[in-house]
């Protein structure tokens, strides 16, 4: 396997790594904005439609897309407008309580979902390819620097798997952290 830079020369494997995550984020950043070319909505309304299709239906309230993206209810509630006036969302009234209204993606939205997350398909195939311990070890790894990072208020701790309502056990004795959100334990194998 090649590798984008040379480990012996002048870069430290934490420089590698650093520059490696940049790049993913970049190739990111750069698919999202030619993937919304024919869609032309904000960053966040992208980041939005997609946060609506990998959660839980019960959780996509605007209170909650407030909590996750850090943001004002008033600049959320203009995004959900916006994606409603479009025809990518809806709203349903929660059925056992009517105050509350769930934000469902439309079949436009799911479509443009797919469309804009094509790269992160793309990386699960690879991913997948990759050893089963290797993939708990990346992924415990991630998690560690996100926590740390989030200890020292580079990230914010809403929506982040260590100080998620979802994440159970994590800091108890002999237990592992357990994410109910996807069902799956988060420790190495």
């Amino acid at each position: 396997m090649s590798y984008i830079f040379h480990l012996d020369e002048k870069l430290s494997e934490e420089s590698a790594i650093l520059a490696s995550l940049e790049r993913l984020a970049e190739v990111f950043r750069i698919n999202l904005w030619e993937n919304n070319q024919n869609h032309s909505l904000s960053s966040l309304q992208l980041r939005i439609l997609i946060f609506l299709d990998i959660n839980k239906k019960d959780i996509n309230t605007v209170s909650n897309l407030t909590k996750e993206f850090c943001l004002t209810k008033s600049t959320i509630s203009s995004s959900i407008s916006t994606l409603e006036k479009k025809n990518y969302i809806e709203k349903v009234k929660d059925k056992d309580d009517m105050r509350i209204s769930k934000i469902v993606l439309t079949e436009k939205g799911l479509q443009t979902v797919r469309e804009i997350t094509s790269l992160s398909n793309k990386i699960k195939d690879v991913l997948q390819t990759i050893d089963n311990k290797e993939k708990s070890t990346l992924l415990k790894t991630l998690l560690d620097l996100i926590f740390e990072l989030q200890k020292e208020s580079v990230i914010p701790m809403e929506g982040m798997c260590f100080s998620c309502g979802f994440c159970v056990q994590f800091g108890e004795k002999n237990k592992s952290p357990f994410c109910k959100l996807i069902d799956k334990s988060l420790k190495e194998k």
